[in-house]
């Protein structure tokens, strides 16, 4: 799970503006600040985060198609399932959320722009670019997905890994897409549950269309997918 997903799981379970930006941005935050000095609300939303990582992470259902990331980039399959995760959000968002999804990622930018300050100094730019260019929404289209592949491995100590094999990744995606939708309402179901835990009530920003739960509405046809 990327930006996207750990924002989206965040925000259909709390109106807390806080928890979205902290389960959002965790890995982005400033290193070395204690969690007990940072907004409550923002901390909690780094729990969330590594909860909701925690529960993507040991899907048995997964593990084929992450052998089969291994096999061609090796201990780099993680990062670029995080970047699929949410290029599969963003393309069937039509499916899933009842709100736009260029207006949903207007208010993520929203909510950033007055914690920034959080973040380390170093990616704040790329941020606002993010935020410029509104990355986040355009995951659903492959061009921009292939492109977010290539920043990631300009990230990685070997990037060429990735550069070499991005075609064999992007031909990986269609078979990630019914197995990650497959695991979605189980993230919802345990950030709502560990949010409770931490005393946040389930009202949630972001309201999903009816069958989300039940995985039916996945069998609808998605007229945007591109």
């Amino acid at each position: 799970m990327n930006l996207l997903s750990h924002a989206v799981f965040a925000s259909i379970c709390t109106g807390s503006d806080g928890v979205v930006f902290g389960a959002m941005m965790k890995d982005l935050m400033i290193k070395g600040v204690r969690d007990e000095t940072l907004p409550k609300e923002v901390a909690d939303g780094k729990k969330i985060h590594n909860r909701q990582d925690e529960i993507f992470d040991s899907r048995t259902n997964l593990i084929p198609f992450r052998d089969e990331l291994f096999s061609i980039i090796r201990h780099f399959q993680n990062p670029v399932l995080d970047v699929i995760c949410d290029h599969i959000v963003a393309c069937n968002w039509p499916l899933l959320f009842e709100e736009k999804l260029e207006d949903y990622t207007k208010r993520l930018y929203e909510i950033i722009v007055p914690r920034m300050h959080l973040i380390e100094s170093k990616k704040r730019q790329k941020i606002m670019l993010m935020m410029e260019n509104d990355v986040l929404a355009s995951y659903r289209n492959k061009l921009c997905l292939r492109q977010g592949l290539i920043r990631l491995a300009e990230r990685s100590k070997n990037d060429q890994v990735i550069k070499d094999n991005i075609s064999g990744i992007m031909d990986l995606v269609p078979k990630a897409d019914p197995i990650i939708l497959e695991v979605l309402p189980d993230v919802y179901r345990e950030s709502r549950s560990h949010l409770r835990e931490l005393g946040y009530q389930p009202e949630g920003q972001l309201r999903w269309r009816k069958g989300f739960l039940s995985g039916e509405i996945f069998n609808y046809p998605n007229p945007e997918r591109r």
